[in-house]
C-alpha cells in the first residue's frame, strides 16, 4: 500500500486535552454528566449545557470537531425541549490541536486505532480493504480471499 493512500487522512496520537470555557459553571446535574464526559479520552468532543434548566449533553469520539460540537449542541435543545440555552462547555481534542480552533478534523480515537492497527496489517497481508469515514464515524470492510 503506497504512503499517498496514508497522506489523505489525518490521524492524531491517542493523548487528548480537555478546554473549559471561561466562566462557565455547572449544577450538580451537569458536573455529573461532564465528568461521564470525560471520564474516556476520544476526540473530537463536545460537552453542552443549558443555562435555563438542570439538562448537558455530550458526545466525543466523533471525526470532526465542528460535526461533535452540532450533535452536542442539538442534543441538548432537544433535551431541554427547544427551551434552554444551550452553551459550549468544554471541548475534547486532540493535544496537537489548539483549544481556539473552531475547527478540525481527522479520524476520531477509535477510527485512528482501527486505521492504523487492523486496517494496515490485513493491507500487508495481501487483503484488500475499504476504510470509510464520515464526520461522526468509520466502518471497515474485507474481501475474504487473498488478491493473486
Amino acid at each position: 500500500m503506497g504512503q499517498a493512500a496514508f497522506a489523505e487522512i489525518k490521524t492524531y496520537a491517542s493523548p487528548v486535552k480537555i478546554g473549559v470555557v471561561s466562566g462557565s459553571t455547572l449544577t450538580t446535574c451537569q458536573a455529573q454528566s461532564y465528568n461521564d464526559f470525560r471520564r474516556q479520552k476520544e476526540h473530537f468532543g463536545a460537552f453542552y449545557r443549558s443555562e435555563t434548566n438542570r439538562c448537558a449533553f455530550w458526545v466525543r469520539n466523533f471525526n470532526d470537531l465542528k460535526s461533535a460540537k452540532a450533535a452536542a449542541h442539538k442534543g441538548c435543545m432537544i433535551l431541554s425541549e427547544n427551551k434552554g440555552n444551550c452553551v459550549l462547555h468544554a471541548i475534547m481534542v486532540p493535544k496537537d490541536v489548539p483549544l481556539d480552533a473552531t475547527q478540525a478534523s481527522g479520524l476520531g480515537t477509535r477510527a485512528s486505532q482501527s486505521f492504523t492497527g487492523e486496517y494496515v496489517t490485513k493491507q500487508k497481508d495481501g487483503r484488500h480493504g475499504a476504510f470509510a469515514i464520515s464526520k461522526t464515524s468509520y466502518g471497515v470492510s474485507w474481501i475474504l480471499a487473498k488478491s493473486r
